[in-house]
C-alpha cells in the first residue's frame, strides 16, 4: 500500500525556545490558534482514513505536552493510520515512554538532538537540555530493548554554522545511547534561525567540509545508519571525496501535494509546512493554497482547488537552466516552489561545485590502477577512460587527450570525466 502522510503540528505549545525554531514566528507570536480539541482530532482522524491517509507524522510545538497525545496515537491506531513522533525529549519520562511503546501504531520516535556535547547543544536548546534528553533516551533503548519492541529510536540534528564542527561525534554518542540511526538535517531558515541569523550566504560552504569528516568518521560505526538531507549532488559528492560509498544517494523529489500534506493545529491544510509560515506568506505573491479540514467533505477536495493547481503548475517548472544541465536532473526537482524565482543555482549546489572543482584539480597529477580489468562501462568515452587509465596516464594526461580528440573545452571535460573517474574510486572499479 503506498503511503500517504500528513505531517500535523498536533500542538502549538512547547517547552523550549530553540534558537533555531523555525516555527518560532508561527506560535511563539501574539497569533493564537484554535487548537483541535480531542473530539475534533478524532473526526479529522475519520476523514484522514477515509481519505486514504495511513501515515500522521506528529509534530508541533512539542506533541507529549498534550494530555490527550495517547488518545490521538490509539485512535489513529484503531483506523489502521501508523503514527511517527517527533519530540524535542524532555518530556520522555518513564511513564510516558511505557505509554508510547505501548501503541503498536506508533512506528518511529525522532528525538531531537543538535549536538553530541552538552555545550553546542544547549547553545541551541537551552541549558541542561542535553543532559535531560541523554538520559531519556538511554532510557527509551533500554525499555525498547527489554520490551522487544519494534519501534525504531533515531536521533534528528540540524546542521547549523555553530554546531557543523561537532557533527564528527556523533559517532561515539549514538553508540553509548543505542540508537542505529540518525538524521541530518540542514538548517531551514525561518523563525528564530532568520531572526538570529543562524545562516549566512556562505551555509554550504562553512559546512560540508565538516559534513565530510563527519562522514568519513561515520564509517567507524557500522550500525549507524544515516539519512542525510542532501540533494542527489551533495550526497554523490560527499562519497566521491571519501572514496567509497558513505551515503545513500537518493531522489530528492517535492512531495508536496502529491503523497503528503501539511497540517496546522488548528486543522488548516498546506501542500507543505513551508506554506504555513508567515515569512512565506508575506513575501509570496500567489494565493497561498489552504484549506480548512473542518469544511471540506474529504481531504483530497483540498487537491482540487484553483490555488491547488497553480501551485502543483508552479511545481512542475523548478528546473532552471543549470538544474537542467546537472547530471542529476532526472534525480532532483531542482529549486524549492517557494525559492524558484530568487535564483539560478541552489546553493547546496553552488557550493558542491566549488569544492568539487577543488578535488578534481587535486586529481591532476594522479594516475589510477584497475581493480577490475574487465570492466567496459556503457559507452565509447568510458572505454577509451579505461584505457588511458590501463596505460598508467594520470588525471591531467586523460584530460589533455579527450580534450584533443573530441575538441571540447578542459574545463567542461574535467567536470565531466572528473566525475566519472571519482564514481569509478567510489564503485571500486580503479584505485589511486
Amino acid at each position: 500500500m503506498q503511503k500517504r502522510t500528513i505531517l500535523w503540528d498536533i500542538t502549538d505549545k512547547c517547552n523550549l525556545r530553540c534558537r533555531h525554531c523555525y516555527n518560532a514566528d508561527k506560535y511563539f507570536t501574539n497569533k493564537k490558534y484554535q487548537v483541535l480539541n480531542t473530539p475534533q482530532i478524532n473526526s479529522v482522524l475519520t476523514k484522514l482514513s477515509k481519505s486514504g491517509f495511513n501515515h500522521i507524522h506528529l509534530l508541533g510545538g512539542e506533541p507529549l505536552v498534550r494530555q490527550d497525545i495517547w488518545e490521538i496515537i490509539r485512535e489513529a491506531g484503531s483506523r489502521n493510520i501508523e503514527i511517527t513522533l517527533n519530540t524535542n525529549g524532555t518530556l520522555l519520562t518513564p511513564q510516558n515512554i511505557t505509554r508510547l511503546l505501548a501503541a503498536r501504531n506508533l512506528s518511529q520516535i525522532v528525538i531531537s538532538l543538535d549536538a553530541p556535547t552538552s555545550a553546542a547543544n544547549d547553545k541551541l536548546r537551552g541549558n541542561g537540555v542535553f543532559n535531560i534528553v541523554t538520559a531519556n533516551i538511554r532510557n527509551l533503548t533500554a525499555a525498547i530493548k527489554k520490551s522487544r519492541s519494534k519501534t525504531i529510536t533515531a536521533i534528528s540534528s540540524v546542521i547549523s554554522e555553530e554546531n557543523a564542527v561537532e557533527l564528527y561525534k556523533f559517532g561515539v554518542l549514538t553508540e553509548s545511547l543505542g540508537v542505529n540511526y540518525l538524521f541530518l538535517l540542514g538548517l531551514y531558515d525561518c523563525g528564530n534561525a532568520r531572526s538570529e541569523r543562524l545562516k549566512s550566504r556562505n551555509y554550504f560552504r562553512k559546512v560540508v567540509p565538516h559534513l565530510v569528516k563527519a562522514v568519513k568518521t561515520f564509517d567507524n560505526y557500522q550500525d549507524l545508519r544515516i539519512q542525510l538531507d542532501a540533494k542527489p549532488k551533495l550526497a554523490t559528492y560527499l562519497n566521491r571525496v571519501c572514496g567509497k560509498k558513505m551515503v545513500a544517494v537518493e531522489p530528492s523529489v517535492c512531495l508536496a501535494g502529491d503523497n503528503m500534506l501539511a497540517m496546522d493545529p488548528d486543522g488548516t491544510l498546506y501542500p507543505c509546512g513551508s506554506f504555513s509560515q508567515p515569512q512565506h506568506q508575506k513575501d509570496l505573491s500567489m494565493d497561498i493554497p489552504r484549506a480548512d479540514v473542518a469544511t471540506v467533505k474529504r481531504v483530497n477536495d483540498f487537491l482540487t482547488t484553483k490555488s491547488f493547481k497553480k501551485f502543483l503548475n508552479l511545481k512542475a517548472s523548478t528546473h532552471t537552466a543549470y538544474c537542467k544541465s546537472c547530471e542529476f536532473s532526472s534525480l532532483c526537482h531542482g529549486i524549492c516552489p517557494l525559492y524558484v524565482s530568487d535564483t539560478n543555482i541552489p546553493s547546496e549546489c553552488e557550493a558542491v561545485d566549488h569544492f568539487q572543482r577543488r578535488m578534481y584539480a587535486e586529481m591532476m597529477p594522479v594516475s589510477f590502477t584497475l581493480v577490475r580489468p574487465d570492466y567496459k562501462g556503457d559507452n565509447d568515452v568510458v572505454a577509451l577512460v579505461m584505457d588511458l587509465i590501463k596505460q598508467g596516464y594520470t588525471f591531467w594526461d586523460i584530460l589533455q587527450r579527450l580534450s584533443k580528440k573530441f575538441e571540447v573545452a578542459l574545463p567542461l571535460l574535467r567536470q565531466d570525466i572528473g566525475g566519472y573517474v571519482s564514481d569509478l574510486l567510489v564503485e571500486g572499479i580503479i584505485k589511486r
